[in-house]
């Protein structure tokens, strides 16, 4: 008697269709909790980026008795010559050899082989990072993600504002015994985006080299992501969480904190502690949080 070997059966096209969508709905699942992952693990690097800073500016205050400057002018030959806040905590964030070669006399526009560079502490992976067109004039630096707390109120006019003032402004930077109002409820450096910038229209929004208003200078005039147009030399980009009036008038600028995270932004505060703050908070909370000597009672969550 003859044995035959019994071919096994194949899958019919309802079962192959079934274990596709059985397969399909896994992924599914499983992608928003990547997703979500991968977020978290960004979110956390931007928070030691803050972290870094943070300490940065503690060492630079350790040193010089003061915060850095939101920005300094410099007199030479040629005239007088900003420069930005970044410039001052160099030495402080193991960037020492860059900070050797620049030179404060000059204007950071004829020092693009310094400015050009990235500086991974002032990089939030969840934010691109980008370049001024180097095709226009005065462009070729690089932007970064992390601004400093220039009050509630616009460019210019904390210059001269002595009633509510935030710990930077032009050739300022506060001391630590002139925050009545606690290092740990006051913001010190908040998140912003980037600007995309390679092609026109311009947008100054994220030059962290750049001394003049609109590019760093964080201000608590509207919430965290507000819908509320910046104002700026820029380009109006709300679809992409950048909205902005396009303004000469730099006494007028006012960028708000925003991000690529979720529903908020990552900020330090004066004491060096990091937090998230959502942008559903209190706009008067916020505000309160600029200010170095007010004696507000609101405190961040």
């Amino acid at each position: 008697m003859k044995s035959f070997l019994q071919r096994p059966r194949a899958f019919t096209l309802v079962e192959l269709l079934v274990v596709i969508a059985i397969i399909a709905t896994l992924i599914g699942l499983l992608l928003p909790a990547v997703q979500s992952a991968r977020e978290a693990s960004r979110r956390s690097s931007c928070s030691n980026n803050l972290k870094q800073l943070g300490l940065a500016m503690h060492n630079y205050h350790g040193a010089k008795g003061r915060l850095p400057p939101g920005n300094k002018s410099f007199f030479s030959s040629t005239g007088t010559v900003t420069s930005p806040n970044v410039v001052f905590l160099l030495p402080f964030i193991e960037d020492r050899a860059r900070a050797d070669l620049y030179d404060y006399k000059k204007s950071w526009q004829v020092q693009l082989d310094l400015v050009g560079q990235v500086i991974p502490a002032y990089q939030c992976p969840s934010d691109t990072s980008r370049v001024m067109e180097v095709a226009q004039a005065q462009a070729g630096d690089r932007k970064g993600s992390y601004g400093v707390n220039w009050g509630k109120i616009a460019y210019v006019t904390q210059f001269n504002d002595t009633n509510a003032k935030a710990p930077f402004k032009a050739n300022y930077g506060a001391k630590f015994a002139e925050i009545t109002d606690g290092t740990s409820k006051t913001l010190m450096l908040m998140e912003m985006i980037q600007a995309p910038s390679e092609q026109l229209p311009w947008d100054r929004r994220g030059r962290i080299w750049n001394a003049s208003g609109g590019t760093y200078q964080i201000s608590t005039n509207a919430a965290p992501n507000s819908s509320v147009d910046d104002v700026s030399s820029c380009a109006d980009r709300p679809e992409i969480g950048l909205p902005c009036t396009n303004s000469t008038t730099e006494k007028d600028y006012t960028l708000a904190s925003r991000s690529r995270h979720p529903a908020g932004v990552t900020v330090a505060m004066c004491d060096g502690s990091v937090r998230f703050v959502t942008q559903e908070i209190d706009l008067a909370t916020w505000k309160a949080a600029s200010s170095i000597n007010q004696g507000e009672k609101e405190t961040l969550p």
